[in-house]
């Protein structure tokens, strides 16, 4: 594994670490809400909203029942 790909893998945890503090902050405001905030609180570590909210979904379990299953921190999906 190459040092740009540990990196990348580093990069990446934190921008989860982020998501998932604000889902944990604001569970009442809907995806697109906490997107929206994310995007103003740290333009430059995301390139737009509908990928910041994919990852919300994502974390919520909300992005279909097969990706549910494979999340790895259940804690903020909702059962089926």
């Amino acid at each position: 594994m190459g040092l740009g790909r540990i990196n990348k893998m580093a990069y990446d945890k934190f921008r989860s670490e982020i998501v998932e503090s604000y889902i944990e902050k604001y569970p009442q405001y809907g995806n697109r809400t906490i997107a929206r905030i994310i995007f103003n609180d740290h333009p430059d570590h995301f390139l737009s909203v509908d990928l910041i909210r994919d990852m919300v979904k994502y974390r919520k379990g909300k992005s279909g029942p097969v990706k549910a299953k494979a999340i790895k921190n259940p804690r903020y999906a909702k059962s089926f």
